[in-house]
C-alpha cells in the first residue's frame, strides 16, 4: 500500500522552495520609494509593431523610462528601470512594459513570476549633485543601456503627477505537448501615496548591449517632461488578468 505524503496543495505557500519560499505572498508594502519618470515621444511605426494586439497606441505615441529606487521591500532594497509604451486597453489609459532590469535577484524572480515583468539582471545608478539628477542603467557586464540627466528641477503639484497603470504580457512556458496555455495581459495592481514631487527638463540616450538587451531599439523623437517623486507603494492581488485579443 503506497505511503503518500501529507502536504496539501494549499500548504505549499506562495512560491517554492516549500521549506523556505523565496518571497512572501501579496500584498507587498514598499515605503519611501523614489520614482523617476521620463516621458518622450517615440516613432509611430515602432509602437505599432511592438504593442500587443488589442492595445491601441496613444496620441501622440509616447513611452516612458521608469526608475524605481526601493529602499525597503519584502526582498530587501532594490532598483528597477523599465521602458514602457503608452497605450489604451479598451477605454483605460495604461502603459505596456516592454523591458526592464532589476539589480536584486529575489526581486527579479518575484516580479517576473508574480507580475510577469519582462525583467532581466542589470544595475541602476542614481547620482544627485548640484540640483541635478543623473542616472545610468546598465547590463550586468556594465554596458550602458540608458543614460539620463534631469536639470531645471522645480516643484510640482502631487495631484497632477500621474504614475501610469502597467500592463505586462504573461507568456506561459512552452513545455507541454498538450494544448498551450493562452497568453494573457496582466494589470499590475499597485497603490501609491505620492509626496514631494518635482518636475524637470531631461536628456536621455538609449543603447543596446547585444541581443539580450535591445534598449537602443526604442526610437525617441521628442522629449516631454521628467518627474521625480517619493511614494509609499503597495502591490496587491489583482482582479484583472485580461484576454490577449486582436483588435475588433
Amino acid at each position: 500500500m503506497p505511503d503518500y505524503g501529507l502536504v496539501a496543495a494549499e500548504e505549499l505557500g506562495p512560491t517554492t522552495p516549500q521549506l523556505a519560499p523565496l518571497y512572501p505572498a501579496l500584498p507587498w508594502a514598499m515605503p519611501g520609494v523614489r520614482i523617476i519618470k521620463l516621458a518622450y515621444e517615440v516613432g509611430t511605426d515602432f509602437i505599432r509593431h511592438t504593442l500587443p494586439a488589442g492595445l491601441a497606441r496613444s496620441t501622440p505615441p509616447y513611452g516612458t523610462l521608469l526608475v524605481y529606487d526601493v529602499p525597503e521591500s519584502p526582498f530587501g532594497p532594490y532598483r528597477m528601470a523599465a521602458q514602457t509604451l503608452a497605450c489604451r486597453y479598451r477605454n483605460f489609459a495604461r502603459v505596456y512594459v516592454l523591458q526592464a532590469v532589476v539589480d536584486n535577484p529575489v526581486a527579479l524572480a518575484a516580479l517576473r513570476e508574480v507580475w510577469s515583468y519582462p525583467a532581466a539582471p542589470g544595475t541602476v545608478e542614481l547620482t544627485d549633485a548640484d540640483g541635478e539628477v543623473s542616472g545610468l542603467v546598465a547590463a550586468p557586464d556594465g554596458a550602458a543601456l540608458a543614460r539620463f540627466r534631469l536639470t531645471g528641477v522645480e516643484g510640482a503639484e502631487a495631484e497632477r503627477v500621474v504614475i501610469d497603470g502597467e500592463l505586462t504580457a504573461r507568456v506561459p512556458p512552452r513545455f507541454s505537448t498538450a494544448d498551450a496555455e493562452p497568453v494573457r495581459l496582466v494589470q499590475v495592481n499597485r497603490a501609491f501615496a505620492l509626496r514631494d514631487p518635482s518636475r524637470a527638463r531631461f536628456s536621455v540616450d538609449f543603447s543596446s548591449a547585444g541581443d539580450r538587451y535591445p534598449w537602443g531599439a526604442v526610437p525617441v523623437t521628442h522629449l516631454i517632461v521628467a518627474v521625480d517623486t517619493r511614494a509609499d507603494l503597495e502591490y496587491a492581488p489583482t482582479e484583472h488578468v485580461l484576454d490577449y485579443f486582436p483588435p475588433g
